[in-house]
């Protein structure tokens, strides 16, 4: 599971490649919170955001 918060996109863009590549679940940040998820669960969790 790759989760991540983009601003610009660029985060996204990453997010997306690495969720293809491995063959991940990539979940926003910003979507998790709008929509009250906050229970995770996986053999691997990866958090992509950038630093401003």
């Amino acid at each position: 599971m790759i989760l991540y918060f983009s601003a610009t996109g660029n985060c996204k863009y990453v997010a997306e490649r690495l969720a293809k590549a491995l063959g991940e679940e990539m979940l926003s940040m910003m979507e998790c919170i709008r929509t009250e998820r906050y229970d995770f669960a996986g053999e691997s969790i990866g958090i992509i955001a950038a630093d401003l």
